[in-house]
């Protein structure tokens, strides 16, 4: 199905049932702005190692697993693991973001009721409009972790992404729930 934005250009929308019954509006969002986030990222390289040739040149090799033979070899590799990791899990959190604000048609209510109930729970709730529409979505919005997934995939579905990437980023998505999930019960 597609709708007017506001500037009366075309859009893909849908609607989305959660598991609390409440329907939110669904909606494709750019992909040059997806593309945006992706080549807005810092290219981390991993870490080098040199190989004489039979004539006697020198080449320059990228490690893998395959070919850590020192210490430090392993010490650089582990740095550099670190360094991806990090950065896939501020670009996933910033792409959940724009899904978020960009792909779900919700509005903050009209009445502060569910702030007076995030404070009564010791939650601090943003000021700033956009932080605030994030932490509506995040904590009134998305009730489990099956929403999230779905909602993050038809976003992305209606947005015409390719199927491949859908499935890379929602497995991405599905391993940083497990593991927050995980370490929640760890420290419980």
């Amino acid at each position: 199905m597609t709708t007017k934005n506001k500037q009366g250009e075309d859009f893909a929308k849908d609607t989305f049932t959660l598991k609390n019954g409440k329907v939110i509006q669904l909606r494709a969002i750019s992909p040059y702005l997806i593309d945006q986030l992706y080549a807005g990222q810092d290219e981390i390289k991993p870490p080098t190692y040199e190989a004489k040739t039979a004539s006697g040149d020198v080449e320059v090799h990228p490690h893998d697993e395959t070919t850590l033979d020192t210490d430090e070899d392993k010490k650089l590799w582990q740095e550099y693991i670190e360094k991806k990791e990090a950065q896939d899990n501020a670009f996933n959190e910033k792409m959940q973001q724009v899904l978020f604000l960009r792909g779900m048609d919700v509005s903050l209510p009209e009445t502060d009721d569910w702030v007076e109930e995030q404070a009564f729970f010791g939650i601090d709730v943003p000021e700033k409009k956009i932080e605030r529409r994030l932490h509506y979505i995040t904590t009134e919005i998305i009730q489990s972790p099956s929403d999230l997934a779905t909602i993050i995939g038809r976003i992305m579905a209606l947005s015409g992404v390719d199927q491949k990437l859908i499935k890379t980023i929602d497995d991405s998505f599905r391993d940083s729930v497990s593991r927050i999930t995980t370490e929640d019960a760890k420290d419980k």
